[in-house]
């Protein structure tokens, strides 16, 4: 996930570490890496005094953007597409996202490729054939409607979801072209020729078990595991 982000282009990382308390595996993974910032949310009370996810967003825009040009808001299994261009290169040819302040990609799912078994390769070389864009998984309307966002950096942020960002003054659109509400956390006409992001959502049927179904997590909401609700879940996009 970093190298590929890397390759984009993307200079530094901020990663809000949500694990269990007492997990330090990232903390060990990433002690010796120059360029990426650890942020410990570990706990419940820590990822409520954040304001969960929404509230990291917010607070990642206001505390660094001002060092950058952009900031990008994605998820450990959420990999910007941008046909084969770098972030630079992708914003100096659409020249029409020039006078921007959020671009909105729309997600792109993907299943479980009929793999049973997690296997030590990339998502991009395991998983190759994305799910119908129309697809429904927790939602009953199409996942691909989901959009994630790259921000301009500058302007003031009033608020944010899990999704998009409401900017002071800001402009927002998709990425074909057409101009969008700014705070609204899905794009009803998904597009995907100029851009978009690879969303794994389930991998492997172990690799789901492990994390929906077993694994204990301090990142719950409020809500109980309910490992029949998930796995029904995953058979909606899977076979």
């Amino acid at each position: 996930w970093l190298d590929y982000y890397r390759k984009l282009g993307v200079s530094k990382f901020y990663i809000f570490d949500n694990n269990e308390v007492g997990n330090n595996d990232l903390q060990e993974l990433l002690k010796n890496v120059y360029d990426v910032e650890l942020i410990d949310i570990r706990g419940r009370t820590k990822l409520e005094e954040m304001d969960f996810q929404h509230g990291c967003y917010k607070f990642a825009y206001d505390k660094y953007s001002s060092q950058f040009d952009y900031i990008g808001f994605f998820d450990i299994d959420e990999f910007l597409y941008l046909c084969d261009k770098t972030i630079p290169e992708w914003l100096n040819e659409y020249t029409e996202f020039a006078d921007t302040d959020i671009i909105k990609f729309n997600w792109l799912i993907y299943g479980d490729n009929e793999q049973l078994k997690y296997e030590p390769k990339p998502v991009q070389e395991r998983f190759t054939i994305p799910c119908h864009p129309l697809c429904c998984y927790r939602h009953d309307f199409p996942e691909s409607y989901h959009i994630k966002c790259l921000v301009k950096c500058g302007k003031k942020m009033i608020s944010s979801n899990c999704h998009s960002f409401y900017l002071e003054n800001g402009i927002c659109k998709a990425t074909d072209g057409k101009i969008t509400d700014m705070l609204s956390n899905v794009y009803t006409q998904p597009f995907f020729k100029y851009g978009y992001v690879k969303h794994y959502m389930t991998k492997s049927v172990e690799e789901f078990i492990q994390k929906k179904c077993i694994t204990p997590s301090d990142a719950e909401y409020k809500h109980p595991r309910n490992a029949d609700k998930w796995i029904d879940l995953f058979f909606t996009i899977n076979e």
